[in-house]
């Protein structure tokens, strides 16, 4: 549906331009059910009720099914806008957002005074409500939208993770002699050299054998399957990670198109295979993410900051 009709609509990202959209749509008619109020246009055909707009009081309203995702008012005496957005909670309504609205979950705008601001778009529409002047600059002072926080370490939280790390040291210390193996068993695979691929993810049996062995280190059976799991598969995972995204890094798309001579010759003539400082450091760090990391701490992020002070990995709604 939204890789069609959604992407047909125009873009009414402004009061001017939904309120000359309204007054040229003309209203449907029916012959026995009437579906449309006078106040409502289709925003694409006429039996696609879910897709309008609506004239109110305040100014114009776009709606999908039954929500309100963005309400422009009236302009005031002094030519300011006042825009309100709501959050895009499913693939539907970020394309809604993206395509009609104009609108990103993590929207950057002009300032008046030039200057560019991120406003994360989040919660209702009340949440989140921003002031526009006659030339589409963000009124930053007559703005507002949800305050987020990013997590951080605290003192505590680093001490912690270190006995994580020499908990399993020791044993992956033991990987170290087998990157040969490791280098002979790899074979190229997309979706662990791409960000957000899911080839070199942790499985349900390696978490499990993992934390059992951090929280049952006294039993030889827990023991043993832990640590044949650790050598032979996370660091086999480990290890495949980092060589993809070094290909990837090199060949992008045509990467699968090479041979994996070719691959690994690329890779030893750069002086670009896995050392063992960087297997050690992956493993480590897997461990930790498997065990469960400790963050804690909550650091308030500053509101209308720039982009590159956001981060975009790492909010969440205060």
């Amino acid at each position: 549906m939204y890789n069609t009709n959604i992407r047909n609509i125009d873009m009414l990202n402004n009061y001017a331009k939904a309120k000359e959209f309204f007054r040229r749509k003309a209203l449907p008619t029916w012959r026995k059910k009437k579906i449309w109020e006078d106040n409502e246009r289709p925003l694409w055909g006429k039996y696609q009720h879910h897709y309008r707009i609506v004239e109110v009081d305040k100014g114009y309203e776009l709606h999908l099914y039954n929500q309100i995702m963005a309400r422009y008012h009236h302009p005031n005496a002094n030519g300011l806008e006042l825009r309100q957005y709501r959050e895009s909670n499913s693939m539907t309504d970020k394309h809604f957002m993206d395509y009609v609205v104009g609108v990103a979950p993590n929207q950057t705008f002009r300032t008046t005074t030039g200057e560019m601001a991120l406003v994360p778009v989040r919660g209702q529409l009340e949440d989140t409500e921003l002031l526009f002047d006659k030339n589409n600059s963000l009124v930053v002072s007559g703005s507002k939208h949800k305050q987020l926080y990013r997590k951080v370490s605290l003192k505590e939280d680093r001490e912690r993770n270190k006995e994580v790390r020499d908990f399993f040291r020791p044993f992956i210390t033991v990987c170290m002699f087998r990157l040969p193996e490791y280098l002979a068993w790899f074979k190229y695979d997309r979706e662990k050299a791409v960000p957000f691929g899911d080839g070199a993810g942790v499985t349900y049996s390696e978490r499990n054998e993992l934390r059992d062995f951090y929280n049952c280190p006294d039993s030889d059976t827990v023991r043993d399957r832990a640590v044949d799991t650790l050598i032979n598969h996370s660091a086999q995972q480990a290890y495949d990670s980092i060589t993809c995204r070094r290909i990837h890094a090199r060949l992008q798309w045509k990467a699968t198109t090479f041979s994996r001579e070719h691959q690994i010759e690329m890779l030893t003539s750069n002086n670009e295979l896995v050392t063992e400082k960087e297997l050690e450091k992956a493993l480590l760090d897997r461990m930790v993410r498997i065990v469960g990391k400790c963050v804690t701490g909550n650091e308030l992020i500053p509101k209308f900051c720039t982009p590159k002070e956001f981060p975009y990995s790492n909010n969440h709604v205060l």
